[in-house]
């Protein structure tokens, strides 16, 4: 079929089946649920003698608030924040990382390295950069500012850059691709030119809009073609990947073949008639 790469989401140990491993409670524990560590280096292998890289989604930002997880993890805040409205991710219901604890900079830069030495993955997406990358994102309500008097947050910022660097240093073929959902500028620049370092980043601009095109009823399309240009007056600025984000899938596929059927007569699988568009 032509595949180069496959991507799977979070595999680190998580409780909540639902949050498809995007809250986690063993960063350096392979989920049970599909088999043991030896069958997830097995599937490495397998794929790697058929020249298929895998990239794996990593979440450096916030774990899950269970009591046998990293929250509160000798009683006190040793991953998060000690202030609350600071630790606390009530838009996920989990807890943010505090990037100002070199031990905890130092725990989430090792487990990357983790996982590309011990299971030979040959990416990472890292997952909510936006969240990293401001304080007050998902949260602007609470005002929270930095010692400059602005919202971003500076720790996050130089961790990301010592990631980058540690994992590129050590693998430089590595991809390590920034699911950043923002403006922030030189995301995919080196860090010695002010970048943070990642050499690709997501295009969602892109996917929201080609998503909201498939949802238009066919009649309407035709005013709305600056959904599928518009992107290309930024399209430059960055080392973009186009991604098709399984979730967003979830919520429009009924709808988007629903048209496809107005139009076509039949229905076509939901990738294919994407890639007609």
């Amino acid at each position: 079929m032509g595949y180069t790469h496959v991507e799977i989401m979070p595999l680190n140990e998580h409780p909540f089946d639902g949050s498809w491993g995007y809250q986690a409670t063993g960063y350096y524990s392979v989920t049970s649920r599909y088999g043991s560590p030896d069958d997830f280096k097995y599937l490495v292998d397998y794929l790697h003698q058929h020249n298929v890289g895998i990239i794996m989604d990593w979440v450096p930002c916030h774990f899950c608030r269970d009591s046998h997880g990293l929250r509160l993890f000798d009683g006190y805040p040793v991953y998060e924040s000690g202030y609350q409205h600071i630790a606390n991710n009530d838009q996920w219901g989990t807890v943010n990382f505090d990037f100002s604890r070199k031990e905890v900079v130092s725990y989430l830069v090792s487990n990357a390295v983790f996982w590309f030495d011990k299971y030979h993955i040959d990416g990472l997406r890292v997952d909510a950069v936006a969240f990293m990358l401001y304080l007050d994102y998902g949260r602007e309500h609470l005002n929270i500012k930095n010692e400059y008097g602005s919202n971003e947050n500076i720790k996050a910022v130089e961790f990301i850059r010592k990631l980058n660097e540690t994992i590129f240093g050590m693998f430089p073929g590595a991809l390590m691709i920034a699911e950043e959902s923002t403006a922030w500028p030189l995301v995919t620049a080196p860090v010695d030119k002010g970048g943070l370092g990642f050499n690709f980043k997501w295009n969602m601009g892109w996917m929201n809009d080609m998503l909201e095109y498939m949802e238009l009823d066919p009649v309407f399309r035709k005013w709305h073609h600056n959904l599928i240009t518009f992107s290309l007056t930024y399209a430059f600025s960055e080392n973009y990947v186009l991604p098709y984000l399984m979730m967003r899938w979830c919520m429009v596929k009924g709808h988007s073949l629903i048209k496809c059927r107005e139009t076509t007569g039949k229905s076509l699988p939901i990738s294919e008639y994407f890639m007609a568009i």
